[in-house]
């Protein structure tokens, strides 16, 4: 059986969420970045984390 959630991690006042799909959705106050629409990424997104980088 599939997960309908592969991952979760804080991002502003609230989440991002990585679904079973692939998709990654958020619910937080602070605007979406990220490489979708024209731009997809390679293979389904399985994972996420927070980057300690600047």
């Amino acid at each position: 059986m599939n997960k309908p959630v592969n991952g979760l991690v804080a991002y502003g006042n609230s989440y991002l969420m990585v679904a079973s799909d692939g998709g990654v959705f958020t619910f937080s106050n602070k605007a979406f970045v990220g490489s979708l629409g024209s731009n997809p990424p390679s293979a389904p997104i399985v994972g996420i984390a927070t980057s300690l980088g600047s």
